[in-house]
């Protein structure tokens, strides 16, 4: 299959077919590509879900974070498309992928259905800001220096992490007596 197509006439509708460069495969279900067009239909079919530590302060020079883990008998597989991170003063965060336990964190999180009235996640989420560090789990994935005031998304556009069951993903916020938040989002089929 090619990847060119001619114009369709005005007022016509016509199938988009996006091609992956590394594979030259088209994008499906099974090949997914995190699009504004495939987050909304995963938002509309009520798969697509949010877990967020909300605005959090820390008593000291810490790591805290956000995990996120996909069960191993879910029968899903997780697919993050944003993971953003700020804090009130500069400060180091790590996005850490492969971790193959759960971390239990500390305090659980209930994932939020984007879709109102949805499906509850199959995920299990927790975060921590507590007066002590955690070690992150898992593999860095990136790492990266947050101005002071800013929230920054680790996750380049049309770039996903993907957790099969028994996998999941942690933000580590390495804190220094200031406000920070920790968000993650993604869709499961």
């Amino acid at each position: 299959m090619s990847n060119q197509y001619s114009a369709p006439a005005i007022g016509t509708a016509q199938p988009v077919f996006e091609i992956d460069p590394a594979t030259g495969l088209e994008r499906s279900s099974s090949n997914p590509l995190p699009t504004n067009d495939q987050v909304a239909a995963m938002i509309l079919a009520g798969k697509a879900f949010v877990a967020s530590t909300g605005k959090q302060t820390s008593t000291g020079n810490f790591t805290e974070g956000l995990s996120v883990f996909n069960p191993a008998n879910s029968g899903k597989t997780l697919y993050f498309f944003s993971a953003k991170t700020g804090t009130g003063n500069t400060a180091w965060h790590g996005l850490y992928a492969g971790i193959a336990a759960d971390p239990a964190l500390g305090s659980s999180l209930t994932p939020n259905n984007e879709f109102g009235g949805g499906a509850a996640s199959v995920a299990s989420a927790s975060y921590t800001n507590a007066a002590a560090s955690i070690t992150p789990a898992g593999t860095l994935h990136e790492e990266i220096q947050v101005a002071g005031g800013w929230t920054t998304e680790f996750l380049d556009i049309d770039e996903m992490i993907i957790c099969p069951p028994g996998y999941g993903v942690e933000i580590a916020v390495v804190t220094a007596t200031n406000a920070w938040v920790a968000t993650l989002k993604w869709w499961e089929q």
